[in-house]
């Protein structure tokens, strides 16, 4: 596939983690942590990535600083991950699009971030989202001319809200790629499947 020079992607990967106990972002399958996964995956899609720090910033980076990404920290990370996407959105170059995934839903393929590009390559008015069982989610494409929506999110409301009102375009994603990992027993079970 051929990356896409309209659009920069935003992961996010600010989150503290508390009900693991431990940073998830520097949690590992197969030697690589979920934050190197995350980037390789956004790679494939756009040489343009920014990713969004908070908790264990200073470990995340040490994994990361040798990619060809830019990383903001989130100070305000502990608000919610309303913060996190406002920060992200407001770094994407001027006339470009974002595609917003997270760091904790390892289980996506690389294909499921290109079907989603060809999609919006079509309209690129359009946003488009992934959708599972009757939920419009992350990760999705947001043009630019929805940006002002972000700057209204509060506390921990993500992107579910704008997808839900706005969403028409979206990639099914299937029921073993939607697992994304808040506790020890949902990363013992991504483990179990080493589908990354």
């Amino acid at each position: 596939m051929e990356k896409s020079n309209s659009l920069s992607v935003v992961i996010l990967a600010a989150g503290k983690s508390s009900r693991l106990g431990e940073a998830k972002q520097l949690l590992k399958i197969e030697e690589q942590t979920l934050l190197e996964i995350s980037v390789k995956k956004a790679l494939i899609v756009s040489d343009d990535v920014n990713v969004i720090l908070g908790a264990s910033a200073d470990l995340c980076i040490e994994k990361i600083k040798n990619f060809n990404i830019k990383y903001y920290i989130n100070k305000e990370f502990e608000s919610g991950m309303a913060s996190s996407l406002k920060l992200g959105i407001s770094k994407v170059e001027k006339n470009k699009d974002a595609l917003v995934m997270l760091c904790d839903m390892p289980l996506i393929p690389s294909s499921h971030y290109e079907n989603l590009v060809k999609i919006y390559s079509d309209n690129k008015k359009r946003i488009v989202c992934s959708k599972y069982k009757e939920n419009f989610l992350v990760p999705a494409i947001f043009p630019n001319r929805y940006f002002e929506l972000f700057k209204k999110l509060s506390a921990d409301k993500g992107a579910k809200k704008i997808l839900q009102e706005y969403a028409k375009d979206y990639v099914v994603l299937e029921d073993k790629y939607t697992l994304d990992i808040d506790t020890k027993e949902d990363f013992d079970k991504v483990l179990a499947t080493k589908s990354c």
